[in-house]
């Protein structure tokens, strides 16, 4: 037997027999659900040579196979061990039996929250397991901003990409915070768990800012430099700087911003809107000449002044950053 494959897993098969030393040759065609299950196999001529239902899991529910239609591919379009009744997705077998993984998750330990052995959430009609590793590539609607779907494309790191109406690529990011990934997560998978949703700031994360707009944050920027060297003219520049960097000052960037519950994207890193805020504080330090060091320093101690906390190390991300225009 030889597969035929597409971008999209296995699609067919042909099968060879042999009469003495001399081949002969059949196609057949898979057909699929949403989640990639193999339901109908048909030779050339259309006739269904193999059907297969499911239950939720993936358990047969009926099966029927004619003369030489039997395949070995199932469930979410996986090789089913004959002898164990197992699916073998890469990372680690599944019994559909039991609705569970037989081994734990490789990822597990990113998400103590999900039960290692989990399939699809707990939710197999809606969700599929391409490796059997924890989902890491967050899609997002280009029309609303908001997830559309949470896939496993095998890497640890946490991605997302911006897909049109057609589930076509137009852009793709990474995440500032990672802590923002999980919130966007949580917010698609549960949706009424409302402190689920929240990443480490307490913020509830629902989506990408589609109003966020790159120019209009440099403009942004501008004009809380131009705001201290207008008033630097009067006196010193470190001053003006403390002064309009505290809470709503012209370099308070934060208060610029709108929709705090969308995540903004700046040169395909998305940030919540406190780390925009630390992008465009680093940005605007470097129009004013100071060193990244000082823009740290300076950025440190206003976090205590206004909060009692300092900058974590996602906050200094942001704020490399924007000094330096990345």
């Amino acid at each position: 037997m030889i597969n035929l494959y597409s971008g999209k897993g296995a699609i067919g098969r042909i099968d060879v027999t042999w009469n003495g030393s001399t081949p002969s040759y059949s196609k057949a065609y898979y057909i699929k659900d949403h989640l990639g299950s193999i339901r109908r196999v048909v030779n050339t001529s259309g006739t269904i040579v193999n059907a297969n239902e499911y239950y939720a899991y993936g358990d047969f529910a009926q099966s029927y196979t004619s003369g030489s239609g039997n395949n070995k591919y199932k469930f979410t379009g996986k090789e089913r061990d004959t002898e164990t009744n197992y699916d073998y997705f890469g990372a680690r077998y599944y019994d559909s039996d039991l609705g569970r993984w037989l081994s734990v998750d490789p990822l597990s330990s990113k998400y103590p929250g999900w039960s290692p052995y989990k399939y699809g959430y707990n939710n197999p009609v809606r969700y599929y397991d391409p490796n059997g590793m924890f989902d890491t590539r967050i899609e997002i609607d280009e029309a609303t901003g908001n997830v559309k779907n949470i896939v496993d494309d095998g890497k640890e790191e946490i991605t997302g990409a911006i897909v049109n109406s057609n589930n076509e690529t137009t852009k793709t990011f990474t995440f500032n915070d990672e802590d923002d990934a999980k919130a966007l997560i949580n917010s698609f998978n549960d949706p009424n768990n409302f402190e689920g949703t929240k990443n480490i700031d307490g913020i509830p994360i629902t989506g990408i800012d589609k109003e966020f707009n790159e120019g209009e944050m440099v403009t942004n920027v501008l004009m809380g430099a131009a705001t201290v060297i207008g008033e630097s003219g009067q006196g010193s520049k470190l001053l003006a700087t403390a002064k309009e960097g505290k809470r709503f000052g012209k370099m308070d960037y934060v208060q610029t911003l709108k929709n705090p519950n969308k995540l903004k994207i700046i040169k395909n890193t998305a940030y919540n809107c406190l780390d925009a805020g630390n992008y465009m504080w680093g940005m605007g330090m470097s129009v004013l000449g100071y060193s990244y060091d000082e823009a740290v320093i300076g950025s440190q101690i206003l976090a205590f002044v206004k909060d009692h906390n300092l900058d974590s190390p996602k906050d200094q991300k942001a704020i490399y950053n924007g000094y330096h225009n990345q």
